[in-house]
C-alpha cells in the first residue's frame, strides 16, 4: 500500500459547529486548516486513512489498532449528541500493519472490543473530511 499523504491536526471540540455554538470564531484559522486538509485528503483520494489519536485505547506494552468492522460515535460528550460519526474499519489494512510491525520487532494488539467507539481525536478529522467531501 502506497502513503499518499501525512497531517498532524488538533481536535478541540470547540471546533464542531454544533458544540462550538458560535465560539469557533476564536479558532477560524484552525478551521480553515481543517478544510483545507480536507480538500488535500479528498484531491489525494486514498484507499484508506490511519488515524493516530492520542485518546484511543492504549496500552503500556504495545500498539494498538482498531481491527473490528468499524464503529459509531457521537459528540454526546460534548453536548451534541445529534451529530455522529459511522466509520468502516479496513480489516485487511489493520492486519497488514500488524503483520508489519511484528517484523519489526513492534509489539501490537488488534482489537476489536474496546476499539468500537471512536474517540474526538479521530471523530473531528472525520468530520471534516466528510464535511467537505
Amino acid at each position: 500500500m502506497l502513503l499518499k499523504g501525512a497531517w498532524i491536526v488538533p481536535h478541540p471540540p470547540l471546533i464542531i459547529p454544533e458544540v462550538g455554538a458560535g465560539r469557533q470564531k476564536a479558532i477560524q484559522k484552525t478551521i480553515d486548516a481543517y478544510k483545507k486538509v480536507a480538500d488535500q485528503i479528498r484531491s489525494l483520494a486514498p484507499d484508506a486513512l490511519v488515524i493516530a489519536t492520542p485518546h484511543a485505547v492504549s496500552y503500556r506494552d504495545c500498539f494498538a489498532i482498531s481491527a473490528g468492522r468499524g464503529a459509531e460515535g457521537s459528540f454526546a460528550d460534548f453536548g451534541a449528541p445529534q451529530v455522529r460519526i459511522k466509520v468502516r474499519y479496513d480489516a485487511d489494512l489493520a492486519g497488514e500493519i500488524s503483520r508489519w510491525a511484528g517484523r519489526e520487532g513492534l509489539a501490537v494488539e488488534a482489537s476489536d472490543e474496546r476499539c468500537n467507539v471512536p474517540d474526538h481525536g479521530m471523530m473531528i478529522p472525520l468530520y471534516f473530511i466528510r464535511e467537505q467531501g
